[in-house]
C-alpha cells in the first residue's frame, strides 16, 4: 500500500472516532435532560418530579381564564418576594431558602395542595412533595441540594413575615398557552396603617401539573403606583409642602 493509502485509512479511522464520540455525547446530553435540565456546563439542574408518586392530577381548564385562589397566592408572595421575578432567578443560590420561606412556612400563605399534605401528614412535607410545589410555581426543577429536606419540612415550624398583600383589581389577556395578566396589587405592614399600591404585569404560562391552578409564574414586574394620599404620612405632607 503506497503512502497516500495509509494516510487514508487514517483519516477515515479518526471519522469513525469522531463520529463515535458525537454518538456518545449526544446520548448523554439526552439521558441527562431526561433526568433533569442540562445547563450547557456539564451539569444536571434538578431533578423531575415523580407525578404519579404524589397522585397528581392534570388541571381541567375553564372556557375562559379566571383568577382563582391557588394563584393569586402564589402571585401575592411572589410580589413579596421581588421586585422583578423571571424563572432564570431559580438558580440562585438564595433562592431555595427564600421559597421554602414564603411558599412552605409561612402561615399566611395558604393554597389548597398545601392544606391537602398538611392536613395528612400533620404539617411534614417530604422534599419531593417541596420540590413539586416550587415546580408548579415556576416550572422549573430545582434541587434542594444536602441535607435541606432529607428529614422532611415542618410547615408549621416557621412564622408569617412582616409584609402582606392582595390584589384588587386585575386584567387577563390570553395568547395561546400563555396568559398576560396586568393587576393592581396593595401590600402593607404590620404594624402600619399605610398602604402602598403596585401595578404588576405577570407573564403565566399553562402547566396542567401545576397545583396553583394550572399555571406557573413566568415573569413579574411591580411598579409602584402609590398617591401621595394613599401613601405614607411624608409623602402627603411634602405634596402639601410643594402646593403652598
Amino acid at each position: 500500500m503506497n503512502r497516500y493509502g495509509r494516510v487514508k485509512e487514517k483519516v477515515a479511522a479518526a471519522m469513525k472516532k469522531k463520529k463515535a464520540f458525537t454518538f456518545i455525547l449526544c446520548v448523554t446530553i439526552a439521558l441527562l435532560s431526561a433526568c433533569g435540565k442540562w445547563n450547557g456546563s456539564g451539569e444536571s439542574v434538578g431533578k423531575e418530579v415523580d407525578f404519579d408518586a404524589l397522585q397528581i392530577e392534570e388541571y381541567t381548564y375553564p372556557k375562559e381564564f379566571t383568577l382563582g385562589q391557588n394563584l393569586e397566592s402564589a402571585i401575592t408572595e411572589l410580589a413579596l418576594m421581588f421586585d422583578t421575578f423571571d424563572t432564570s432567578q431559580t438558580k440562585e443560590e438564595f433562592y431555595p431558602e427564600t421559597f421554602l420561606t414564603y411558599y412552605c412556612q409561612n402561615s399566611r400563605m395558604s393554597f389548597d395542595y398545601l392544606e391537602k399534605i398538611q392536613e395528612e401528614n400533620d404539617g411534614l412535607l417530604s422534599k419531593e412533595q417541596v420540590a413539586y410545589i416550587q415546580y408548579s410555581l415556576t416550572n422549573e426543577f430545582v434541587d434542594f441540594k444536602g441535607s435541606m429536606l432529607e428529614e422532611g419540612l415542618d410547615s408549621y415550624e416557621g412564622s408569617s413575615g412582616s409584609g402582606f398583600g392582595k390584589i384588587i383589581f386585575y386584567e387577563a389577556e390570553p395568547e395561546g398557552e400563555k396568559v398576560k395578566l396586568t393587576a393592581e396589587f396593595e401590600r402593607g405592614m404590620d404594624g402600619s396603617e399605610n398602604m402602598r399600591r403596585y401595578e404588576l404585569d405577570i407573564v403565566l404560562m399553562k402547566n396542567p401539573k401545576s397545583c396553583f391552578d394550572g399555571y406557573s409564574i413566568e415573569t413579574l414586574a411591580s411598579k409602584d403606583i402609590t398617591t401621595a394620599e394613599a401613601g405614607d404620612g411624608f409623602d402627603w405632607c411634602m405634596k402639601q409642602f410643594w402646593k403652598g
